[in-house]
């Protein structure tokens, strides 16, 4: 695999969090990468949210539940006092890391790093009648919401932002149709549809790689081919992936090794 990426062009299509970190991953391995973010998140402005965050903040929910990094970065850009007696859990380590960042402290990251694995949790599948509070895209699946209210808790989910499509620059749209990048990197299905949308159709010489089973599904639905995925949301499974597509060894993983995607995927890079 050594030698894989040597001045091979990568453009990462995701967050500048997300790809600033993918980057330094690709460049350490030769690779010559490029940022593009493709969608951006905004602040929901609906009343029922601005009157979950002032019962938040009120300490009127034992817990909050994040599912993804634009969650912790909607939640960072409110600069809430979140009270100690509201304990905060987090869908997976990326995620929780992004939190423990802002200062807040995260009681609990599931085994298995899933809506599934938040309900299979004893804290919430052991317990009934927790006020619990699920910030959210508007694209979020409804599996986590309505799991802990068939638990017997007291739920609020509600849509704390949206996503917005950012426009590549021409000469990028013109670089990426001309065949300039040996790899795509798309870092949700948001990115997927807004690559298909605003740059299809790709060259054959392009392999597209996606963050995980769930956004490469979600892309491959808008139309795109992807060529390979990542098992892990770290750099270094992605740099992995990249690595074999190029190297032409990726071989995709057997159903059972897959990890399920957690709703945030593919609605937070």
């Amino acid at each position: 695999m050594t030698g894989a990426l040597d001045g091979r062009r990568v453009l990462i299509a995701g967050s500048p969090q997300f790809g600033q970190e993918l980057a330094a991953e690709l460049e350490a391995r030769g690779g010559h990468p490029e940022l593009a973010p493709f969608i951006r998140t905004a602040p929901a402005a609906a009343q029922p949210w601005r009157d979950a965050v002032t019962q938040l903040v009120s300490g009127g929910f034992d817990w909050v539940i994040v599912t993804s990094q634009a969650t912790v970065r909607t939640l960072a850009a409110l600069d809430l006092d979140i009270p100690e007696s509201t304990r905060v859990a987090a869908v997976g380590p990326a995620t929780a890391r992004a939190l423990t960042a802002t200062g807040l402290t995260v009681s609990l990251v599931p085994a298995e790093h899933s809506a599934r694995g938040l309900l299979a949790d004893p804290s919430f599948a052991a317990t009934t009648g927790r006020r619990i509070l699920v910030p959210q895209s508007e694209l979020a699946a409804p599996l986590l919401a309505e799991g802990l209210a068939e638990l017997g808790h007291d739920v609020t989910a509600l849509v704390a932002y949206r996503i917005e499509a950012v426009p590549a620059p021409p000469r990028l749209v013109e670089r990426i149709r001309a065949g300039e990048f040996d790899a795509l990197v798309v870092s949700s299905g948001s990115v997927g549809h807004e690559v298909q949308s605003q740059c299809a159709p790709l060259p054959e010489t392009t392999h597209l790689i996606a963050m995980g089973p769930a956004t490469a599904e979600a892309t491959r639905d808008v139309g795109l081919r992807v060529d390979g995925f990542a098992l892990d949301r770290t750099p270094a499974a992605l740099a992995d992936a990249v690595e074999q597509v190029l190297a032409d060894c990726w071989s995709a993983p057997a159903a059972s090794e897959r990890r399920p995607a957690h709703d945030g995927e593919d609605d937070s890079a």
